[in-house]
């Protein structure tokens, strides 16, 4: 019974080998690429909701209940820490809730409790332009329930776009890490296909060498060898037969 051609299965790991670390390396690449886009996409989309917001921002509006809005953690997006991710989405719920209350019509007691702020913040001052005190208490006596209601208007209208800007960003910014996860997985697969190439590829060429091309490399040496002697005692033949008279 013949025997197997060894050195082609040799071969055949060794190429074997190279041709999934050259594809692993490949298709990682462009997983990384397809990652880096979706980020910027998501980059671009962000500045487009913060243009938004401070477009539709008015000089003051009085916050419901007189507290300045929450303000957002430090974060890069493409993060895979998932205590900054949850710190992240914290902060966002805390913005959605604010912003959430300050849709709301206020009530009379609301409009008591901010109508006594300005007398030390100055705060109706800032809004309607009002210098003198004597001017400031006119305007908290001849204050209406009704014209409360419009007064905080804006601000209704405001805290209403910026809810909904900010519910957009969290459904898309969840699902960014959802496919940032997705992608770091199969680029690790992937990367552990280019470490089995690799590996294929070396024990597949150290046997190819080891087992059947040093011998091939040992005979065509030797047929070289022979060739030369034989090329030598033709020469040194020939030499002598013209040296004879």
């Amino acid at each position: 019974m013949d025997k197997l051609p060894t050195d082609n299965l040799y071969k055949f790991l060794a190429l074997s080998g190279m041709a999934l670390a050259i594809y692993c390396s490949y298709t990682s690449i462009q997983l990384f690429n397809q990652r880096e886009s979706r980020v910027f996409e998501f980059n671009v989309k962000e500045d487009d909701r913060t243009q938004k917001m401070v477009a539709a921002d008015v000089p003051w509006t009085p916050p419901v209940w007189m507290t300045e809005p929450p303000e957002m953690p430090i974060a890069r997006y493409d993060t895979d820490d998932s205590k900054e991710r949850e710190r992240w989405i914290d902060g966002v719920d805390t913005l959605i809730g604010y912003y959430t209350l300050n849709r709301e019509l206020p009530t009379k007691e609301i409009m008591d409790a901010y109508l006594a702020e300005p007398k030390t913040k100055a705060a109706v001052g800032r809004h309607e332009g009002l210098s003198s005190g004597s001017e400031r208490d006119a305007y908290v006596k001849g204050m209406t329930f009704e014209k409360f209601i419009a007064l905080t208007e804006p601000n209704r209208v405001h805290a209403t776009l910026h809810q909904g800007l900010l519910l957009q960003h969290k459904k898309e910014l969840q699902q960014l890490w959802d496919y940032i996860d997705s992608n770091r997985f199969q680029t690790n697969l992937y990367g552990g296909g280019i470490g089995w190439g690799a590996l294929l590829a070396v024990v597949g060429f150290v046997l190819w060498y080891w087992k059947a091309q040093r011998f091939e490399d040992a005979i065509i040496y030797e047929k070289g060898i022979l060739a030369l002697e034989t090329k030598a005692a033709k020469k040194a033949a020939a030499k002598l037969a013209k040296s004879k008279p």
